[in-house]
């Protein structure tokens, strides 16, 4: 009996998929989306890291629809939020493909627990 058989991972695609295609059209990670890019963050009162050296920080709406995200789906630590943000299909699509640290994740949350 033969049985389906994926895709070799050492063969090159001519193709790659498009990150919009990941997720259905109804997926709720869309309202997610959708309902943190409506809101001005700066006028809730989100607080922003001053950043004098270093890489560029992570916007706030990104990480606030990382919180959101987990939230909903039951992840509370920074560590397993950074795990689902490289393996799970709804989160690399709400991230579009970024991967914050833990502790960005960590700072964010303590930053803003009044807010969130």
């Amino acid at each position: 009996m033969d049985y389906k058989k994926g895709t070799d991972r050492n063969q090159l695609l001519l193709f790659n998929e498009c990150i919009d295609n990941l997720v259905d059209k109804n997926n709720p990670v869309r309202i997610i989306d959708a309902y943190v890019e409506s809101l001005s963050l700066k006028k809730i009162g989100f607080k922003t890291p001053e950043m004098k050296t270093g890489t560029t920080p992570y916007s706030n709406k990104l990480l606030l629809k990382i919180y959101m995200y987990a939230y909903m789906n039951k992840i509370r630590g920074s560590r397993p939020i950074v795990r689902e943000c490289k393996r799970n299909k709804e989160m690399i699509w709400l991230t579009e493909g970024l991967e914050p640290c833990f502790k960005t994740i960590a700072d964010f949350r303590c930053r803003n627990k009044k807010h969130i």
